[in-house]
């Protein structure tokens, strides 16, 4: 199976249109440090859950740090059922430093000079 990706800018485009769902597959201490406003984070926890009880029509964005570990993780959420799941191409890192935005944290623009980052606690509302 050939797993969709959208680029970075495309994805920002989604993120200020709030037309979607953005799922952070990173580890729990750099979803705390900076995650995209509005990210669920998504991990073997809560993962059942997810399953059952979101909307699988919905479209959804998956990033991890690279872009690697997000193209599986968006198979793994295609092959349930989710029939607009896209992987982030480059992930939360694809970022080059002479146009990097840094959220308050110090932790690296996750769509490049186009947004900054948002410590938890200080997102805004969701873009479901």
């Amino acid at each position: 199976m050939e797993v969709p990706q959208i680029q970075i800018q495309d994805a920002k485009k989604k993120l200020d249109e709030r037309a979607c769902l953005f799922v952070d597959i990173r580890d729990p201490g750099s979803y705390e440090q900076a995650h995209i406003p509005g990210a669920i984070r998504l991990h073997d926890g809560n993962v059942q859950e997810f399953l059952q009880s979101a909307d699988k029509s919905k479209e959804m964005i998956v990033y991890c740090y690279h872009g690697n570990s997000s193209l599986g993780a968006t198979a793994f959420l295609i092959d349930n059922g989710f029939t607009h799941a896209t992987s982030m191409s480059g992930g939360s890192v694809d970022s080059p430093t002479n146009d990097c935005v840094v959220s308050p944290l110090g932790a690296p623009s996750l769509l490049r000079v186009v947004t900054i980052v948002t410590p938890v606690g200080n997102e805004p509302a969701s873009c479901r």
